[in-house]
C-alpha cells in the first residue's frame, strides 16, 4: 500500500512536470520547458526502485521524448527568431539608406537654390563655392558640374573686365598728363598747392 502511494506520488509529480513543460513551451520559454521535462525524467529515475519495469520504461521514455521534442522546437524557434531579426535589421538598414538619400537630395536642392540666387545677384564667387559644396556631397551631379562651368566662365569674364577697366583708367590718366608721367615715381613727388607757404 505504501508502495502504491509512492508510485501514485511519482506519477502525480511526473505529470505535473510534463504539464509545466508544455505550458512553458506554449510561451516559447524553452529554457524553463526543458528544465521541467528534465524534472519529469528525474522523477522517473528516482522512482526506479518502486516502479515496475514497464512503468519505469514508460515514464522514462515519455520524459526523454518530451526533452527531444522541446530541443527540436527550441532549435526551430531560434532559427525563426534569427531570420526575423535579420529581416528587421535589413529593413532598418534600407530605411536608413532611404532617409539618408532623401536628406542628401533635400540638401542639394537647398544649395542649388542658393546658387541660383547668388548667380542672379551676380555673386559669382559665392555661387562657385556653393557648387563645390554640392559636388562634395554628390561628385557626379551633372547639373552642378554644368552650372560650375557657366559660373566659372562668368568669374573669369568679370575678373578680366575689372582688370581691363583698371588698366584703362591708368592709361587714360597717363594720357591726361603725358609729360608729368614720364617722371619716375611722380606720384610720390607731387607737392601740395601751398608748398611755398609751408616751406617758409
Amino acid at each position: 500500500q505504501i508502495q502504491d502511494i509512492q508510485v501514485q506520488r511519482i506519477h502525480t509529480f511526473y505529470n505535473d512536470d510534463l504539464r509545466k513543460a508544455d505550458q512553458y513551451a506554449g510561451q516559447s520559454d524553452y529554457t524553463n520547458a526543458l528544465a521541467a521535462a528534465q524534472d519529469a525524467l528525474a522523477q522517473a529515475n528516482e522512482g526506479r526502485s518502486v516502479l515496475s519495469d514497464a512503468d519505469y520504461t514508460t515514464l522514462r521514455t515519455g520524459a526523454q521524448n518530451k526533452i527531444n521534442e522541446l530541443k527540436s522546437r527550441q532549435a526551430q524557434y531560434q532559427a525563426t527568431v534569427a531570420i526575423n531579426n535579420s529581416k528587421a535589421q535589413h529593413i532598418q538598414e534600407v530605411k536608413a539608406k532611404v532617409t539618408f538619400e532623401q536628406e542628401r537630395k533635400a540638401k542639394i536642392k537647398e544649395l542649388m537654390a542658393e546658387v541660383h540666387s547668388a548667380y542672379d545677384t551676380q555673386q559669382y564667387q559665392q555661387a562657385v563655392d556653393t557648387l563645390q559644396q554640392i559636388l562634395v556631397i554628390d561628385p557626379q551631379n551633372y547639373d552642378a558640374k554644368l552650372m560650375l562651368e557657366i559660373v566659372s566662365d562668368r568669374v573669369l569674364y568679370y575678373n578680366f573686365r575689372n582688370h581691363a577697366e583698371t588698366r584703362g583708367t591708368e592709361y587714360a590718366k597717363d594720357l591726361s598728363n603725358p609729360e608729368e608721367y614720364l617722371v619716375p615715381y611722380q606720384d610720390l613727388m607731387i607737392h601740395p598747392e601751398d608748398w611755398p607757404a609751408l616751406s617758409r
